[in-house]
């Protein structure tokens, strides 16, 4: 089940974990959870601007204006990558 992120959330990547990037992808590493995520050129991309807090409004905006995509569709693939980041605990996503 997917939740639906507000837009004035603010979502911020957990700074205490490892990344490298490989090619267009990234590799991240919860030493912690002795687990690691990979993401692909679009999920690098939103990992870079949530390295600060930022709203879901302004990552979607970003990605709209450097890719080719439909906002709506843009909308649902974010919240699928902020759902599947949070689950993780990955990112903090504070929506008060």
């Amino acid at each position: 089940m997917t939740n639906t992120f507000e837009d004035e959330a603010i979502v911020v990547a957990d700074g205490d974990l490892l990344t490298t990037e490989l090619d267009d992808e990234m590799v991240i590493l919860d030493g912690d959870a002795g687990t690691y995520y990979g993401l692909n050129e679009v999920g690098c991309r939103i990992w870079e601007l949530i390295q600060e807090p930022r709203t879901v409004a302004d990552v979607r905006h970003r990605l709209v204006d450097e890719y080719d995509v439909d906002p709506e569709r843009c909308t649902r693939d974010l919240h699928n990558v902020l759902e599947d980041l949070s689950s993780s605990e990955l990112v903090e996503i504070d929506s008060d």
